[in-house]
């Protein structure tokens, strides 16, 4: 029995000595100083295998249930000291799960972080706050379905992302990610979810967003049950699936809900409708070698939105019945069957754009057709008519193509307009006016060129011509046969922007009738127009008045305008000849700027332009005047003599009326005589045009008959 003692103190001593040691580890975990040591060689194991400085506040570890728990956990990235860690987190814990002894095989079972807060920075030259991870010779690639992990949980999670080169902001709050292995078959099923997102991008109101999503995954394909984004009032879904991730094909579809108005609000643009479009469609995506991604990719859509408005401090209008689709398969875009009721009329378009990878080429067709001008005039906050003369249609189409960049589009468009004056005279009927507008385009060189583009009525027609771009050449032409339609149309665009009672009465006519003739050609640059033209016109009437003929020249420029050859022959007696110019300094004129007038008048009736100005005066006479003067407003220099005979003033005859004046760069000289019956009176008048001052003289040669209507005056100021 001696070895049964034996194995029986052998027994007891192994027991002793397990028990020993198991104590001795027990207290040896338990001390403060292995507990300090330990924690130091988790924060330099952590530093060295991440290349950021990585400290733990404490630690605990349960041998019984395989799992230890890290707290107060700060990474600090390239960054100084004062700024933001790259990283902090309440609480890590790791549990592990043993699967074979034998085997060596454990498995990290479980991994739950709580409140990890993430500071991204991108810095003005492009570098990131991240750490630079050391390089390493050993292979540590592993696959993640073989860790075995059972659950993954990270809750109360916020990322702050500040890029101040592009500049853009992002946070986001409550991040909750929880992740659950299966317990048959190697995947997992995964839940990610956050609120109170928030992008801020330059200028752009901070847009707030939620995002909820639910997942499974297995070694050959993941699954995206249901991803839910939701901005402000708008919302996008998706689902789809990513099979054979080595050369990934991936299918899903998708459905976006889309209110404007959050888009107006995040970007601070009165311009954008408010309304709902709603774009539902397919997304594909299969790679393959040596084939760019786009076209890897295969997208369709569908787009509806019931009514869209458009409201500016400009414009309200309401866009109704959009609808269109597309597709993108191989590299190329189709966009087709866009239509949009808009003002009464309807709008349609295509596009389609090739090769989107490399040099690509598109094309853009879109068509107008029944656009109500009274509409578009309603539609109209500002320059609104508010009653509108002309009422008619508008309908057209434009066609664009380019290649490579947009700076070399060629476009061509084409409308017309089809409508009558409606606002005219009491009884008489409206006047149709019919419009074409033929232009080009030509983005390579920025000019445009009009062929063909003509306004016309019954008896008038306006024809605009050439090109217009950096260097212009324009010619317009009209010709008026009867000047009465003229007069139709100035009286019924009259007082537009006033509010018109029904008791008012019709437009106020001037008159007008004749024939006449415009000519205008428009050269030089952009920057420097020039604009030489002539007038013709023959047996006019304007306010009452006839005129033979009217001719003249024009020339103008930003640095100074001329009229030339100016003659007005009255159909009764006399004419008036004048030719004026002055210089302009960028299309202003200014009391400096150099003046030049010629005027010769012979026996015109005063009256008639008297009437011409609207100056109801009770004079007569013939008219005589012979101005020649140069120099600016400030130094007038000539000579000027200004003649009234056989005339009535007031019912009072007048033998005669002159006036001589004379400039001499400092003043300006005028001495006026005068003949009645009842005597005769002269007076001088002085005025100095740089200091603003004048002085009159003014006395009597006949006293006794000429007392009461003239004494001997004088004034200065």
């Amino acid at each position: 029995m001696a070895w049964k003692r034996k194995l029986g103190w052998i027994a007891v001593a192994l027991m002793t000595s397990i028990a020993v040691i198991g104590v001795a580890g027990y207290l040896v975990l338990r001390s403060p100083r292995f507990h300090e040591y330990l924690l130091a060689q988790i924060e330099k194991q952590a530093s060295e295998a991440t290349g950021a400085e990585v400290r733990v506040q404490n630690f605990a570890l349960h041998v019984s249930r395989l799992a230890a728990d890290a707290y107060g956990i700060t990474v600090r990235g390239n960054q100084p000291a004062s700024a933001r860690p790259l990283v902090q987190a309440d609480q890590l814990r790791i549990r592990l799960k043993i699967v074979s002894l034998l085997r060596k095989k454990v498995d990290l079972s479980e991994i739950i972080l709580r409140h990890p807060v993430v500071n991204l920075q991108v810095r003005e030259d492009g570098t990131t706050n991240l750490p630079t991870p050391p390089k390493s010779n050993k292979d540590t690639s592993s696959n993640l379905f073989d860790l075995g992990i059972r659950h993954v949980l990270l809750e109360h999670g916020e990322i702050y992302y500040n890029d101040v080169k592009t500049p853009l902001d992002a946070e986001l709050h409550d991040l909750e990610v929880e992740i659950k292995g299966r317990l048959i078959g190697k995947g997992y099923d995964g839940n990610l979810s956050y609120r109170n997102g928030r992008v801020l991008y330059g200028t752009m109101k901070p847009l707030s967003h939620d995002l909820t999503a639910a997942f499974n995954a297995t070694p050959s394909e993941f699954t995206l049950k249901h991803l839910l984004l939701t901005v402000a009032s708008s919302t996008m879904e998706l689902q789809g699936q990513v099979q054979n991730y080595s050369q990934p094909s991936a299918s899903g579809s998708y459905k976006v809900t889309f209110h404007a108005q959050n888009a107006r609000s995040a970007l601070r643009n009165t311009s954008i409708p408010a309304g709902e479009v709603t774009v539902t469609g397919s997304v594909r995506y299969q790679q393959l070698d040596n084939v760019p991604p786009i076209r890897a990719l295969d997208l369709d859509g569908r787009m509806n939105g019931r009514e869209l408005t458009v409201s500016t401090a400009d414009v309200n209008a309401v866009v109704r019945n959009v609808r269109g689709e597309f597709t993108l398969t191989n590299g190329n875009l189709d966009v087709h069957g866009v239509e949009a009721d808009l003002l009464g009329g309807h709008v349609t378009a295509t596009a389609t754009m090739q090769h989107l990878d490399a040099n690509s080429r598109a094309r853009v067709h879109a068509s107008v057709n029944t656009i109500s001008l009274s509409a578009a005039n309603g539609a109209l906050r500002t320059g609104r008519l508010d009653a509108m003369p002309i009422d008619g249609q508008l309908s057209g189409t434009a066609d664009a193509a380019w290649t490579g960049s947009i700076k070399n589009i060629q476009a061509r468009s084409d409308i017309t307009l089809n409508a009558a004056l409606t606002h005219t005279r009491e009884g008489s009927t409206p006047v149709p006016i019919e419009g074409a507008v033929h232009v080009g385009y030509d983005g390579r060189t920025a000019t445009a060129t009009l062929t063909n583009t003509s306004l016309h009525t019954p008896q008038t027609r306006v024809e605009i011509n050439g090109t217009a771009g950096q260097k212009l050449n324009l010619k317009l032409q009209a010709r008026a046969a009867d000047l009465t339609e003229v007069d139709a149309l100035i009286a019924a665009f009259q007082g537009l922007g006033q509010e018109r009672s029904t008791s008012s009465s019709s437009p106020r006519s001037v008159n007008l009738a004749g024939t006449a003739d415009l000519q205008l050609l428009v050269e030089g640059t952009a920057n420097d127009p020039r604009i030489r033209g002539q007038l013709a016109g023959r047996s006019l009437q304007v306010e009452n008045t006839q005129w033979r003929s009217l001719e003249l020249r024009l020339q103008a420029s930003k640095s100074g305008i001329s009229i030339q050859n100016g003659s007005l022959v009255n159909a009764r007696q006399g004419y008036i000849n004048f030719a004026v110019s002055s210089g302009l300094q960028n299309w202003h004129y200014l009391p400096s700027s150099a003046i030049t007038l010629e005027v010769s008048s012979r026996d015109l009736a005063i009256n008639q332009p008297l009437q011409l100005a609207r100056l109801a005066y009770p004079i007569s006479g013939n008219l005589s005047i012979d101005l020649s003067m140069h120099g600016s407003q400030l130094n007038p220099i000539g000579k000027g003599a200004v003649r009234l005979t056989r005339a009535t003033v007031y019912g009072q005859s007048l033998q005669q009326l002159s006036i001589q004046s004379e400039g001499n760069g400092d003043a300006l000289t005028s001495s006026l005589e005068i003949s009645l019956p009842a005597g005769s009176g002269k007076a001088n008048l002085v005025l100095y045009p740089k200091r603003r001052g004048y002085e009159v003289h003014i006395r009597n040669a006949e006293a006794t008959k000429f007392n009461s209507m003239f004494q001997a005056s004088t004034w200065r100021n």
